[in-house]
């Protein structure tokens, strides 16, 4: 399962299941 959870305007932060860490990236979007 992949989830697209924004956070704040320019940041989303996307969790992948199963894995045992979460991978936050920042966009200038």
């Amino acid at each position: 399962k992949v989830r697209f959870i924004q956070q704040s305007p320019g940041s989303v932060t996307i969790s992948i299941f199963p894995a045992t860490s979460s991978v936050k990236l920042s966009a200038l979007a």
